[in-house]
């Protein structure tokens, strides 16, 4: 049955994150922001140079196409999943699947770069925590308590945007 685009999309970020138990060391990942935070510290790393040149949709498209994460990739396998997580109805005609086929990598590349964090928590550098402003902020309070001019000034602790520190880690890789 076809859920709305609301539900569905949830779906998909489920399934992704599913499909990952563990990092590029092998150590067990067990929770959503670990796994998010694995995917797109790998995408900077190894697709960074290509998001300079065609823009971060396109490289996180050409980065799926090449199956960096364990995805489904067949046409039969591509309309299950898409029946499945209720983008379309299992009747759907030729052409439809078609074309689910045709726009699933840039489709899937939509829906992992929507949950990307947008700041990040560093302490000496190395990321600690991701997620949004406010996530962050508190999780800072939580961190140094009653005062998050204190973490920052005398902890070691920094609150940025991901995009300058995605950009730190894949000039160091």
């Amino acid at each position: 049955m076809k859920l709305h685009h609301t539900k569905y999309k949830q779906n998909y970020v489920n399934y992704i994150l599913d499909t990952i138990d563990e990092d590029i060391n092998g150590n067990t990942l067990t929770n959503k922001k670990n796994k998010i935070s694995y995917i797109f510290e790998r995408f900077y790393s190894e697709y960074s140079w290509n998001i300079e040149q065609q823009g971060k949709l396109k490289a996180m498209t050409d980065w799926l196409s090449g199956l960096a994460l364990n995805i489904d990739y067949t046409y039969y396998n591509i309309i299950q999943l898409a029946i499945e997580m209720g983008s379309i109805d299992k009747n759907a005609n030729e052409s439809l699947k078609d074309k689910v086929c045709d726009n699933y990598f840039n489709f899937m590349a939509q829906i992992i770069l929507s949950i990307e964090p947008t700041h990040i928590i560093t302490k000496d550098n190395e990321p600690v925590y991701y997620g949004n402003d406010n996530e962050c902020f508190t999780k800072l309070l939580n961190i140094q308590p009653f005062s998050t001019d204190y973490a920052i000034k005398h902890g070691g602790y920094n609150i940025t945007t991901n995009n300058i520190l995605w950009r730190s880690i894949s000039q160091s890789a």
